[in-house]
């Protein structure tokens, strides 16, 4: 089973600068699947994209522009069975919600 860690926890509160990092146990080699099944929601809406590591062990969230103070953010990594590489599969979901600082 594959497992992700985040750079974030529930109910954090993070700087303007932050990029959003899972880190995977394994390289993924199915990243069109697992990027289908990521997403993060804000308030007020950031628009950003998801960067990969040479290696395939991490996978970044860049937003576009610099957070705005006070933004709320939630994580879905619905990666539960999904196929991160032949004959490996997520472990299990996430879902966390956190800020970024000020506001």
């Amino acid at each position: 089973e594959v497992t992700a860690t985040t750079n974030v926890v529930e109910g954090g509160v993070y700087p303007q600068d932050l990029r959003i990092a899972l880190t995977f146990n394994t390289p993924v080699e199915k990243r069109e699947l697992v990027e289908r099944e990521l997403r993060i929601e804000t308030s007020p809406r950031m628009s950003g994209s998801w960067e990969w590591s040479e290696d395939g062990t991490v996978v970044t969230w860049e937003p576009r522009g610099r957070w705005k103070p006070g933004t709320k953010v939630e994580l879905t990594a619905q990666l539960y069975g999904v196929m991160i590489a032949p004959g490996h599969y997520g472990a299990d979901d996430k879902y966390l919600g956190f800020r970024i600082t000020g506001g």
